[in-house]
């Protein structure tokens, strides 16, 4: 223990005297992350909500929103180089009366870390849950 303590003294004297400063590692480079949806049927997942994700080392967490274009793609600029990326659409249509719907889809590739500009592929869009209304339909999809 006392050498290791000598030793980080000898390089703490060292580097005042050759005029070496410790530096912090820079930050990682901001990229652009994109993905393209599409809804089980096949049309453009147009003019919808998706998500950017971040992998957290348990789950993926949601970093950013956002919202397709007519093509049913999205781009978010400036994200994160430095973790894993996907982008999920997430979409809920109804209300209580006519029942809610539930839409989800994940694009099939993530970005790792390190990775510049990521193409995250064409992600489909489909029903996962059904909350049966006042009426007892499932905003006409079930």
């Amino acid at each position: 223990m006392k050498i290791r303590s000598l030793i980080t003294s000898i390089a703490v004297v060292a580097a005042g005297v050759l005029g070496m400063v410790a530096v912090a590692p820079t930050a990682s480079a901001a990229t652009a992350t994109t993905a393209c949806f599409k809804w089980y049927t096949g049309a453009p997942y147009a003019s919808q909500p998706v998500h950017l994700m971040k992998w957290t080392g348990s789950t993926w967490t949601s970093i950013r929103s956002g919202k397709t274009n007519k093509s049913g793609c999205a781009t978010f600029s400036n994200t994160p180089s430095n973790v894993y990326l996907t982008m999920k659409g997430y979409s809920v249509a109804g209300n209580t009366n006519i029942g809610l719907a539930l839409f989800e889809g994940w694009a099939p590739r993530y970005a790792n870390p390190g990775a510049g500009g990521v193409g995250l592929g064409t992600g489909v869009v489909r029903l996962v849950q059904c909350v049966p209304g006042l009426y007892g339909a499932c905003a006409g999809f079930a």
